[in-house]
């Protein structure tokens, strides 16, 4: 398995769930505990088994806001997360009854309706008390209020920031709405990824240019413990960097480069500076690279994706230009699950049907992709599908 890099200032962030215990999820007579894998774990089990009531448990848990848990039927829940800060921190919850019906909740007096500038309802909000997260952390440190992790329900296509789960005044949003919010939501994770990445990049860049500089003005007392490399290798690299300053044309031919490199140590110095850089490099590029080889693998309609520094563009095999928007429903969900277990970093990813419209084969090799895109995160996923869980051996497997 090729091992994915995570971004240097997001290692810091790292959080994942170790165990959990929940008392009176739908489905379950007594209480249901379980101890958490560090990579993949998958929920098993019929329909209104209580899956999803378990992944918005977790996810509510990471988040310390209860408020997405009005409607969600369990007695008493405690989740154990662990963190870089932190190290362990233990979150209990006692659900508090309600005799209301959801119609009741939705239209009674007891809740807010807030409304966006256009009329459309955005959020409806309790005004009456409600279970609160407890929190203990065995730091003597303050525990963060929120967990770093990503929390995908099965509305995932059409989450965005401003307008995730809302409802037009007047009815369902159009379909040719939903599938903007969705192309507008990839756009947006993308290049939050994509700046962090060039961030990096240049940081790369920029300490890597103070070592050469140091070479060229310092004198050579330790040119001996520089490694040096094959020539033909080097030049290439020197070429590739030159190449990413904008200054191509600087090299010159390969005989006059040879020559120069066998007779000059303080070349040698800088080329063997430029290899490390090169180096850096490739390994803060390499998730993104193995995300558009693995998208490239599984479309196999003749669409190609190109994942540029500004955007992601899509062309037929025509090579005609097409929107995101015009992507196949289960495209659009193996994009938006990649990319998303991309910028997960070290950190929990919550799935709810990560199969939903996907052919058999790609459910059979989805686990296995987002493992290999990013090995260091921890997926939680819940599922109807025995594709998924095909090549997942039983210890990751837990029956609801």
């Amino acid at each position: 398995m090729k091992p994915a890099h995570t971004l240097p200032n997001m290692r810091k962030l790292m959080a994942h769930i170790i165990e959990f215990e929940v008392t009176g999820l739908v489905g379950r007579e007594s209480v249901y505990r379980q101890a958490m894998n560090r990579d993949v774990n998958i929920f098993f089990g019929a329909n209104g088994g209580g899956k999803t009531s378990l992944l918005k448990i977790l996810d509510s848990a990471m988040t310390g806001d209860a408020t997405s848990l009005i409607d969600v039927p369990f007695e008493r829940a405690r989740v154990v997360l662990f963190s870089i800060q932190e190290k362990e921190v233990t979150r209990t919850i006692e659900n508090l009854p309600s005799t209301k019906t959801e119609q009741e909740h939705l239209f009674s007096d007891s809740y807010v309706v807030v409304h966006d500038s256009t009329g459309r309802v955005i959020k409806r909000q309790s005004k009456s008390k409600q279970a609160q997260w407890q929190t203990k952390t065995k730091s003597t440190k303050t525990p963060r209020p929120r967990f770093a992790h990503r929390y995908l329900p099965i509305s995932r296509l059409y989450q965005t920031p401003s307008f995730a789960r809302s409802y037009d005044a007047f009815g369902p949003i159009s379909e040719e709405v939903l599938n903007r919010y969705f192309a507008d939501s990839i756009s947006s994770l993308w290049t939050s990824y994509t700046s962090s990445l060039l961030s990096a990049v240049r940081q790369a860049q920029e300490e890597g240019l103070a070592s050469i500089l140091r070479d060229v003005l310092g004198n050579l007392q330790d040119e001996g413990t520089a490694d040096t490399l094959e020539t033909t290798t080097a030049f290439e690299r020197v070429k590739r960097f030159l190449e990413r300053q904008g200054s191509a044309n600087a090299l010159e031919t390969f005989p006059n480069f040879q020559a120069q490199y066998s007779d000059n140590p303080k070349l040698r110095r800088v080329v063997n500076d430029i290899n490390k850089i090169e180096e850096r490099i490739e390994s803060v590029m390499a998730p993104r690279d193995e995300l558009e080889g693995l998208i490239g693998k599984m479309f196999s309609t003749g669409k190609t994706i190109d994942f540029s520094d500004q955007s992601i563009q899509v062309k037929t095999k025509e090579q005609r230009s097409i929107s995101l928007t015009s992507l196949s429903s289960g495209e659009k969900q193996l994009m938006r699950l990649l990319i998303e277990v991309l910028l997960a970093d070290q950190n929990s990813v919550i799935i709810d049907e990560p199969e939903i419209s996907m052919h058999i084969d790609w459910q059979r090799s989805l686990v296995g992709a987002m493992q290999r895109l990013n090995p260091h995160c921890q997926l939680i996923l819940a599922t109807h599908s025995p594709e998924i869980m095909a090549e997942i051996s039983d210890n990751k497997i837990f029956s609801l």
